[in-house]
């Protein structure tokens, strides 16, 4: 009776916490930081309070090892210098589209587009994680090669102590 009792809580506790952690709204800097890891840019708009929240919880391999410190800072510095003489939190708006490259005019028939290069397995694998709050995959990759290799020094060392 009691083993079903507690069986029960526990399913109880793993069925919630999921539909909980889905009724809390996301941070507008956690918003933030998804755009940017979803393509390198600032797809949509945020309020420069968000950007200052951003920039302060930037992940230090992030931060490190890309340009989203960069990109960041020049929305929030673009949103307080055009910040009207009003109190209020000016509003970012998202950049423009980078103009597309005009056609060719050297004289010839126009090339066919070209579409972008494939990219190799790993850099696909790689870049799925978008989201500020999981591991990047290369972290979790490395992380198990240095166990792994950590491991067979042990292994190693333990064989050759037995040897004597």
């Amino acid at each position: 009776m009691r083993k079903s009792l507690v069986a029960a809580c526990l399913l109880a506790l793993v069925l919630a916490a999921p539909a909980a952690a889905a009724s809390t709204p996301t941070p507008c800097w956690q918003r933030l930081l998804n755009d940017y890891y979803d393509n390198g840019r600032i797809d949509h708009t945020y309020r420069a309070s968000c950007y200052s929240e951003a920039i302060r919880r930037i992940p230090r391999p992030i931060r490190d090892y890309s340009d989203a410190y960069d990109v960041l800072s020049r929305n929030l510095q673009s949103a307080l210098r055009d910040k009207k003489q009003d109190d209020r939190d000016p509003i970012v708006p998202a950049p423009a589209a980078p103009p597309s490259d005009p056609p060719s005019t050297r004289g010839g028939p126009a090339s066919p587009e070209i579409g972008p290069p494939p990219r190799a397995p790993f850099t696909r694998v790689a870049e799925t994680t978008h989201d500020a709050t999981t591991v990047p995959l290369p972290l979790l990759v490395l992380a198990g090669l240095g166990l792994l290799l950590t491991a067979a020094g042990g292994i190693g060392a333990l064989a050759r102590r037995r040897r004597g």
